[in-house]
């Protein structure tokens, strides 16, 4: 179903504004960034033309100032939220706004997922709480031209609080911010992506990463909106759920995981640095959410897949071992599988698996979730019928003849390609990113990881 915005996406996006003819667009300054601030500020205004919105009051932060039921606020939101560190003349004085604003300005950066980092003695900097990523402005870069950051967040809240915040790290990211709020086709296909969001909630925190490119050619110089380049890189909805608008159309949640190993070629598990933005390509990537299984697989997680992850050898913890192995191929369901690899142009596309969806295919996917935790706690897949009907009790033999073992190698090992076919074809041949590699002399199959990385994430 098409999202509301679509239609008329600046009044989808600013709404309330639009709907009730009433707010504030309040103008804050950090020092020395008033005009260019209010250049922003007033570009958010033109969007709403006199006399038809007299009653949405474009005006500067003061003491004292009360907000309205809707407030869009544009600049540095740090001299409301921590007013001691503004400064007059070189001295520090609070700006003595009205507290509920404050306190509104501040419940929202507890929800979001980008915050801005102020410190004494460190350069202002935006940073992503859940990656810990950290943007900072560039005043000259190889060609000359500085490159700021900034977010456009929104949180509706019904008729008693709507916000709209504009702020860049400075000047020019928040004239950036400005920019991409009031460019109807970008904010168009905001909401073309907030349609892959089922039971979408706007009282939800709504933010846009924008990177902004200045050209000093351009206007000897000077700032002006003409000069600049204003791109949105990151959509992120409650503040955890992010998607990419340069490379992607997928959803990622960035919600940090409690284990996250990866295996290379012979090497033993390692731990990565959580959510790393340097892992390895081609890689297979596993995640599940494990929280709402029984404490004691939860702890069996922490336990032997840590361990396993420090090189230690689990010989002796062989039934903790079965009972995980157990726990995890039952609620293999719980994982997503992805296949993310370097396409053409240097671009990265990540691909879901299985393709397509199906009971036998369901199975596959059972068995690779299977076979990676097996190469992780360091076990070998066992070609008996007790063991297959042990870990995979769904699997019909039907009428056949056949034996079981044989059956179940043929429909599920021996078409994995059907679901799985980008970790073994593409358009130029065989890839062999990875291969279930047969023993005949003890009937066990093996993961080996030919030429990409396993990645296992989980949340326990």
């Amino acid at each position: 179903m098409a999202h509301a915005g679509r239609a008329n996406p600046l009044h989808g996006f600013y709404r309330p504004f639009f709907d009730s003819r009433t707010g504030q667009i309040i103008a804050l300054s950090a020092p020395g960034d008033e005009v260019r601030d209010a250049l922003a500020a007033s570009r958010i205004a033109r969007l709403f033309p006199l006399p038809r919105y007299n009653a949405l009051r474009l005006e500067p932060a003061r003491p004292g100032i009360r907000p309205d039921a809707n407030v869009i606020v544009v600049g540095a939101c740090w001299v409301l939220v921590s007013p001691d560190k503004y400064r007059c003349h070189g001295r520090p004085k609070p700006l003595g706004v009205y507290p509920r604003l404050g306190q509104r300005l501040r419940r929202i950066e507890s929800d979001c997922c980008f915050r801005f980092q102020v410190n004494d003695g460190v350069p202002r900097a935006l940073v992503n709480r859940l990656t810990r990523r950290v943007y900072s402005a560039r005043r000259r870069d190889d060609n000359g031209h500085e490159v700021d950051y900034g977010v456009l967040r929104r949180v509706l809240r019904g008729p008693a609080e709507n916000t709209i915040i504009v702020e860049g790290i400075h000047r020019l990211g928040t004239m950036g911010v400005a920019k991409v709020a009031t460019d109807a086709p970008l904010l168009e296909d905001v909401f073309r992506k907030l349609e892959k969001i089922d039971d979408l909630d706007e009282s939800m925190p709504l933010e846009i990463l924008i990177e902004t490119t200045f050209d000093p050619s351009l206007s000897d110089g000077l700032y002006e909106f003409g000069a600049m380049t204003a791109v949105p890189l990151t959509l992120v909805y409650n503040g955890r759920w992010a998607l990419d608008l340069t490379q992607d159309n997928r959803w990622v949640d960035l919600e940090p995981y409690d284990i996250e190993l990866a295996m290379h070629s012979a090497e033993p598990a390692r731990f990565i640095a959580a959510n790393s933005h340097e892992l390895p390509l081609p890689r297979l990537e596993l995640r599940a959410d494990l929280r709402d299984l029984d404490e004691l697989t939860r702890r069996l997680c922490r336990s032997l897949l840590h361990r396993r992850s420090k090189g230690e050898k689990p010989a002796d913890r062989e039934a903790e071992r079965e009972r995980l192995l157990e726990a995890i191929t039952a609620h293999a369901d719980l994982f997503d599988i992805e296949l993310v690899e370097r396409v053409s142009w240097g671009s990265v596309k990540a691909t879901r698996l299985p393709q397509g969806a199906s009971s036998i295919r369901d199975l596959r996917k059972k068995f690779v979730v299977h076979m990676a935790i097996c190469r992780l706690i360091g076990r070998r897949f066992h070609c008996r019928e007790e063991y297959l009907r042990h870990f995979f009790p769904e699997f019909d033999n039907g009428t056949s003849d056949r034996p079981f073992v044989s059956r179940f190698t043929s429909s599920v090992t021996g078409k994995l390609r059907q679901g799985f076919r980008p970790l073994f074809v593409d358009r130029q041949g065989d890839k062999h990113y990875l291969r279930f590699e047969y023993d005949r002399a003890h009937k066990t199959y093996e993961l080996r990881l030919e030429r990409m990385t396993l990645v296992i994430k989980l949340r326990v």
